[in-house]
């Protein structure tokens, strides 16, 4: 069965009983907590991918898990260059792509 919080979002009871533990643990109302939750939910959607230059090939790396399409294969670095894999590691967004766009 879902409850509804104060807020206009609807919590499961699984999480409910859950969050009553933590509110109770940690004495911050479970309001706060489940608030908290939303709100880093929200900037986690707003978060946009960075370019990030290889150091071996000073291409652009390819965000991780994502294909690059044949025609652009040579604009990117992908995971068959030896720089791909070493820090700084590219993130699974493209270059100014935003979570909402991509669906998360």
């Amino acid at each position: 069965m879902a409850r509804k919080a104060n807020f206009g979002t609807t919590i499961e009871q699984g999480q409910h009983e859950r969050l009553r533990a933590v509110s109770a643990r940690t004495k911050v109302p479970m309001a706060e907590i489940v608030r908290a939750g939303i709100e880093r939910e929200l900037r986690r959607h707003e978060e946009v991918g960075a370019r990030v230059e290889c150091r071996t090939c000073a291409r652009t790396k390819a965000p991780r898990g994502r294909d690059v399409a044949a025609a652009c294969h040579d604009s990117y670095c992908t995971p068959g260059c030896p720089g791909y894999g070493l820090d700084p590691r590219s993130g699974d967004l493209w270059p100014g792509e935003s979570r909402a766009e991509f669906g998360f």
